[in-house]
């Protein structure tokens, strides 16, 4: 949230009710913008004098402007040009997105070309594990059911929620979901390469 703040105060200065509608509106798939959480930032951004205020009475009530400082601008600028380095950090990477046009074009390319990297890395992960499985020369279905059913605790405890089907069947849906989990994964990684090679190309063919 202190990142998204400094963004926002490079565009604005905002009091903290500007900067939760703005989260809510535009950022609260990914964010929460409880009051909670936003005084929490902006008292680590204070303290790090990274913003500064002004107060002022608007309708009898007391209000605070926040606005960012010179040594808030370069934490966000070190922060945004910071390359990535793994999935890991993803709603930090969507945060980079978000503003990534405040920079100038060869950072943007940089970032860019080092998540396109980091997820084609992680790519191969999953695809290894995939290929482990589907691929084996083991039954992975008819494996995991005869350890299952070896162990009377475990078994017990997935009867109680199977139902009507056998623990075969039990297995069988658990592997599906958990291999539909695993194409989710593969599909969102798709998607995401997909955006950022667009951004760069579409970086590469402009003049400036």
């Amino acid at each position: 949230m202190d990142k998204i703040i400094l963004g926002l105060l490079i565009l604005k200065s905002m009091t903290i009710y500007d900067i939760k509608k703005f989260v809510a509106t535009y950022l609260s798939h990914s964010y929460a913008d409880s009051l909670g959480s936003i005084q929490y930032a902006l008292k680590k951004l204070l303290g790090a004098n990274a913003i500064e205020f002004v107060t002022y009475v608007e309708n009898g009530h007391n209000k605070k402007e926040y606005t960012i400082t010179k040594l808030g601008m370069k934490m966000f600028k070190e922060w945004l040009e910071q390359p990535v380095n793994s999935r890991s950090s993803q709603k930090i990477d969507e945060r980079k997105l978000f503003f990534l046009g405040l920079t100038e074009k060869k950072v943007r390319k940089k970032v860019l070309q080092g998540y396109i990297e980091s997820l084609k890395q992680e790519k191969e992960q999953y695809q290894t594990i995939q290929k482990m499985v589907t691929e084996g020369t083991n039954d992975p279905i008819q494996e995991a059911f005869e350890q299952l059913k070896s162990d009377d605790l475990v078994k017990t405890r997935l009867e109680s929620l199977l139902g009507d089907r056998t623990l075969y069947n039990g297995v069988e849906d658990i592997y599906h979901y958990q291999m539909s989990t695993l194409r989710l994964s593969l599909l969102e990684i798709d998607a995401q390469i997909h955006l950022y090679e667009e951004l760069l190309e579409h970086e590469n063919v402009r003049l400036n």
